[in-house]
């Protein structure tokens, strides 16, 4: 005998009677994209993987790129080449490496520096 329930997100649960080890719900599962039947109890833990190799290869490639050991594209400010770069390091480096590019944005940041140090300066004096 089926029972329709709703959970939190308003999602109808088709629940099974019978037994209390079959009730659950047919899920999705993050990782693959197979649907899978989860029982309530892993529904209420939070299961979302159809199997512990899914879950498993999920959280390892999320574990690899939060640890740096990932390479993520980036695109240099200066000629606009596209480079891969280290996930640690994706909010530090701003070119493609070449010292013409280096150097220029270097220059750059000197003359920006330099500007604002200016009106700092006359500010003060106001």
């Amino acid at each position: 005998m089926k029972q329709t329930r709703y959970n939190e997100e308003k999602q109808r649960i088709e629940v099974l009677e019978s037994t209390r080890w079959r009730e659950g719900a047919k899920e999705i599962c993050l990782n693959c994209g197979r649907e899978f039947w989860a029982p309530v109890a892993a529904i209420n833990r939070g299961q979302r993987f159809c199997s512990r190799e899914c879950g498993a290869s999920r959280n390892m490639r999320i574990r690899w790129l939060k640890k740096g050991r990932g390479t993520l594209p980036k695109w240099c400010e200066v000629c606009g080449e596209r480079f891969l770069i280290k996930a640690s390091q994706h909010h530090r480096r701003r070119t493609c490496g070449k010292p013409e590019c280096t150097s220029v944005l270097r220059s750059k940041l000197s003359l920006e520096y330099q500007r604002k140090r200016r009106e700092a300066s006359r500010e003060k004096a106001l």
